[in-house]
């Protein structure tokens, strides 16, 4: 695998160019051989019809092509490796492991060891991989010839993810999205192993994109569910202490995707329309009132927001109604106390910071 420079006129299209000069605070991405970056995202350059993984400084600089054919799924761990699903050329599945600062990669799986392979994410710590086998295995390992495999009823369009230590995986069950779940935390080193659970009593109705859950801090599980049509919930779950968990009822907005930021004072969820929504992350469910951070166009929506390790910025994709393609969204910033976003690039899935 090589890194590709990536010139300005493959990653903007003639039918983003509108949407490239509404925006005043455009960057000026530059071509670029070096590999370093700020973010790392999966998206499509104009002359490839498979879809490849990126990194970009924060200003928009040194756009380069670290992958040519690759999904990211999960964040680079701290060792810079990342872990990508593909599609070789017989049509099978497969999963990489790629070492940023090495220009490495490695197959892990292929061949159709597993016939269908869903979302592959890495721990932070590097040493661990897991993975959904279809709908219905859950599939664990460090990376060598032997995976650890275990029956469930995956939720489908659903991405498992790491503890924040690395010893534990949590996953949605459940026949949909919009079916009852259930919140599973197996340990990495065993997958059959239950160590914490909860039963959510609904589903999460108007989900766009895929659902996960935020486990940005050790301690603390967040997830959201839908009550009624003009109800939902975002859930807040102390592992280790539930009687400490608390519910915040979103009536009428919605709430899809929450996120807590680096330092536990803030959360910030998607709504119905599409944009962003900041509140104070306490208990107190009856005084503290939300605050809108975008306001996105009416064939607009916000997917995947991300905070930044200092708490200041919220990476997100902005995808548009009319187009289906996941390819399509623009990947922008947003900062928290001007309120102010910016343009990263176009033609994206989802990224994410890469680890200070």
């Amino acid at each position: 695998m090589r890194r590709i420079p990536v010139n300005i006129f493959m990653m903007i299209s003639v039918i983003s160019f509108m949407v490239f000069l509404s925006c005043k605070e455009c960057p000026n991405i530059t071509d670029s051989s070096s590999g370093g970056g700020d973010i790392i995202f999966s998206g499509k350059a104009l002359n490839s019809n498979n879809p490849g993984i990126f990194t970009v400084k924060l200003n928009g600089d040194n756009l380069t092509e670290l992958v040519e054919n690759g999904v990211l799924f999960s964040p680079a761990s701290n060792d810079n490796n990342i872990v990508f699903w593909s599609k070789r050329d017989n049509n099978n599945d497969n999963i990489q492991r790629y070492n940023i600062e090495k220009n490495a990669y490695y197959t892990l799986i292929d061949q159709g060891t597993f016939p269908v392979i869903n979302y592959p994410v890495i721990s932070k710590d590097g040493k661990h991989i897991a993975f959904f086998s279809g709908f219905d295995e859950l599939v664990v390992g460090s990376g060598g010839p032997a995976w650890a495999t275990r029956k469930y009823d995956i939720c489908p369009n659903t991405i498992p993810v790491f503890s924040p230590d690395s010893k534990f995986l949590a996953f949605l069950e459940g026949d949909s999205l919009e079916a009852p779940l259930r919140i599973n935390v197996v340990s990495s080193d065993d997958p059959g192993r239950i160590t914490a659970s909860k039963e959510i009593s609904f589903g999460i109705n108007g989900q766009r994109g895929e659902a996960t859950l935020d486990w940005t801090h050790q301690d603390v599980i967040v997830y959201c569910y839908t009550v009624h049509e003009k109800l939902d919930h975002v859930g807040v779950w102390f592992i280790e202490n539930d009687t400490k968990s608390y519910t915040i009822n979103v009536a009428n907005e919605g709430a899809y995707n929450p996120i807590v930021s680096p330092d536990k004072t803030k959360i910030v969820v998607t709504d119905k329309r599409g944009n962003l929504w900041k509140r104070n992350f306490t208990s107190d469910t009856l005084t503290t009132s939300w605050e809108q951070l975008t306001s996105v166009g009416e064939n607009e929506y916000i997917l995947n927001p991300v905070w930044s390790s200092d708490g200041n910025s919220i990476l997100y994709t902005k995808r548009f109604k009319n187009n289906a393609d996941k390819f399509s969204g623009n990947l922008e910033i947003i900062d928290i106390k001007s309120e102010k976003t910016r343009l990263i690039c176009n033609n994206v899935y989802r990224g994410y910071w890469k680890q200070k």
